[in-house]
């Protein structure tokens, strides 16, 4: 299996491991803006770990089913 790279608008060639995460932190940004706004995030010991776990959720999601690495 080749490596393989995602040719944008501009002709610059990004990484697909590059926009998996950059859309995994969207939604972690997302479902922490979700959290917040429902106070959700008080039951919560770190947040800021919490987030960071949400974050690699999502990016093995993302990785997996919408964009293969």
């Amino acid at each position: 299996m080749t490596p393989k790279e995602i040719d944008t608008i501009l002709g610059i060639y990004i990484s697909p491991t590059f926009l998996v995460f950059l859309l995994a932190l969207t939604a972690a940004f997302l479902t922490a803006r979700v959290l917040n706004r429902y106070r959700l995030s008080r039951f919560v010991v770190n947040p800021p770990l919490v987030f960071l776990s949400v974050a690699l959720i999502y990016a093995v999601l993302i990785g997996t089913f919408l964009i293969p690495v």
